[in-house]
């Protein structure tokens, strides 16, 4: 059987035993060293802003609080409190997942941090170091000649600031209760990492297994690392009983996760696909191609990006040419397996996605970004593929052979070079698509987390307050679970001094009582911001009475202002399309308002815009 790649081996080998051999091998030059250790020495640097930017993020933006899912953590520490903490308490169902290990982890912190929700987001991009590493270096040890530098667009879509939305925050990044997420991907990191050894153990086989279990029963994200396991040791060319095993142990663990198992209604689910193709088709596509600005309210009002719709298609033709090229034949020399079981991993994920939310609409995407990015990580690792050797600069070249050797004899070396050429123009599409999306992206996740950053005080306040709270208002800010339920969890957190609870903030709070500016806020575009042409205006409201309206105020002064439109109400909040051209250029203060059904006003903060329009 020919491997996969086989050309691009040999010429892998051919290359090794030039050098290897004492006529060829020749001693390089002081200069040389140093240069290339210089070369290397700034790959690692620059891996490193994108991490460390990261953790400044989560330090800028990350407020310790509760929110939504988070509130069921809240559950598990009193139940952990109450001596009453047991396995079914642990296992229990949350929507589609099983988080025994999430769980576990929650009660450390109760009982260390008293569940201080930021160290949780440390906590999670520690886990995401660990997941890019772990990809990192299992691609370079079959790819020893590869400059560090190579792996730069892989960390910038790995700590990527686009994603989430102004209610799941950032990438996830800014939502604590993220972090089952972030364990399910560093047990797949660790599975492949694993899996893809030159050495096959019986013990590394079990710890693969361990590791993926992890990852199952931590989202149900986790189970896609059976499949994608079982890619890779066949791609690998590994043991019967390895494969068998593994099979076994995916089964049995998939098994006994959907063990009185609730199926989740109301996600579209597997009907809406079946039923409605088209529209399914082009949310996996949006699903797929969504990593460049994250934020829907930069979209069209129809809610469909052309550009992310483009994309889509773009990625899921160089998906497609990579399991063609790539997934097809046995590769136990280069690391593009490893690619090609990433890819995998992405595209199953897109398809589940869209699965279980295609009939929710399309601004479901976003908050998934952490997952589909790893379609364009895949890609690109299998493209990038192992050099056969490396150029003056460290950067890596391919040696191309004047013929290719496989079972049936030597054939003629181009097709190998069309292929290669075909793949140096994917790959440089790819890190031109990578550039572009953090060059738009970096803003645009800054845009949500300062408004996200808003959204997290103004749950913190209506947390603290939970007593001097409407029902409706108290879950619009901190989550759509049963009132009661929320007020039961917000006392037992504060007796225990849990979360916010055991900061000053919540001191503060107490003090200043319930602040009527949390009512509504504009929430796009943000305070300074330069508008032209038309512009989309969104505003958050914490009244959802039936008859209630939120509309917008434009003001020079304090003293005179002017309606300019009436909201419309959406999932990411009241939006109106306003054009800029209907008022001079200059500076104004735009603010939103609350009119309730008794006719009483309630009108935010305003901030300042710049309206700058070409005569």
């Amino acid at each position: 059987m020919t491997p996969s790649g086989g050309a691009l081996a040999s010429g892998e080998r051919l290359s090794g035993s030039l050098a290897d051999g004492p006529q060829s091998a020749s001693v390089p030059e002081r200069g040389d060293l140093d240069k290339s250790r210089l070369v290397e020495i700034l790959g690692v640097v620059a891996l490193a802003i994108p991490v460390a930017a990261h953790f400044w993020f989560i330090h800028r933006y990350g407020v310790n609080m509760i929110w939504n899912d988070a509130w069921t953590d809240i559950n598990v520490i009193e139940q952990a409190h109450k001596g009453n903490l047991s396995l079914a308490v642990l296992w229990q169902q949350h929507t589609e997942n099983r988080i025994l290990f999430p769980n576990l982890i929650v009660v450390a912190l109760a009982y260390t941090t008293h569940y201080n929700v930021i160290v949780e987001e440390y906590l999670s991009g520690v886990m995401l170091v660990a997941t890019t590493a772990l990809l990192i270096m299992a691609h370079r040890r079959r790819a020893p000649g590869m400059a560090w530098l190579s792996y730069l667009p892989v960390v910038v879509l790995m700590f990527t600031f686009v994603g989430g939305n102004l209610y799941y925050g950032s990438t996830s990044t800014l939502f604590g209760f993220a972090m089952s997420w972030y364990l399910a991907l560093m047990a797949m990191a660790v599975s492949l990492f694993l899996l893809d050894r030159w050495a096959m153990t019986s013990v590394v086989l079990a710890a693969a297994i361990a590791a993926a279990v992890v990852g199952s029963y931590s989202s149900i994200q986790g189970l896609f690392i059976w499949p994608v396991g079982l890619v890779l040791l066949l791609l690998r060319g590994r043991t019967k009983r390895a494969v068998v095993s593994w099979v076994v142990a995916g089964v049995a663990t998939a098994a006994l996760f959907f063990y009185h198992y609730n199926v989740q209604a109301g996600n579209g689910g597997l009907s809406y696909g079946l039923s409605h193709p088209l529209p399914s088709l082009k949310f996996f596509l949006f699903s797929v191609g969504d990593n460049i600005m994250g934020q829907q309210l930069t979209r069209p009002p129809s809610g469909w990006g052309d550009l992310d719709l483009l994309l889509g298609i773009a990625v899921a033709v160089v998906a497609v040419w990579v399991l063609v090229s790539f997934g097809t034949r046995r590769d136990d020399a280069s690391a593009r397996p490893l690619g090609v079981a990433i890819t995998w991993l992405g595209l199953l994920f897109a398809l589940a996605v869209t699965v279980s939310r295609a009939g929710q609409g399309f601004w479901q995407t976003p908050r998934f970004a952490m997952f589909e990015v790893l379609l364009w990580v895949g890609c690109y690792l299998a493209l990038l593929g192992r050099p056969s050797s490396t150029g003056d600069d460290g950067s890596p070249s391919l040696v191309e052979p004047s013929g290719v050797e496989s079972e049936e004899g030597i054939h003629p070396a181009a097709p190998f070079r069309q292929r290669e050429a075909v793949n140096r123009l994917v790959i440089r599409f790819l890190v031109l698509v990578i550039i572009v999306q953090a060059v738009l992206g970096v803003p645009s996740g800054l845009k949500d987390a300062r408004t996200w950053h808003q959204e997290e005080l103004v749950a913190a306040d209506v947390t603290v307050n939970v007593g001097q709270v409407p029902d409706g208002l108290l879950q619009a800010a901190v989550g759509q679970w049963p009132p009661g339920y929320i007020r039961q969890l917000a006392d037992f957190a504060r007796t225990d001094r849990l979360s916010l609870f055991a900061t000053p903030m919540a001191a503060s709070y107490r003090r200043q009582g319930l602040l009527p500016s949390v009512a509504t806020a504009v929430v796009a575009p943000t305070d300074g911001a330069v508008v032209s042409g038309t512009t989309v205006l969104d505003a958050r409201s914490l009244y959802h009475s039936p008859g209630t309206t939120v509309q917008f105020r434009l003001s020079r002064t304090a003293a005179h202002d002017t309606l300019i439109g009436r909201a419309t109400g959406t999932n990411y909040g009241y939006v109106l399309h306003w054009g800029t051209t209907t008022v001079p250029n200059g500076w104004y203060q735009l603010s939103s308002e609350v009119v309730r059904p008794d006719g009483a006003l309630v009108r935010s903060t305003p901030i300042w815009i710049d309206v700058v329009n070409r005569a």
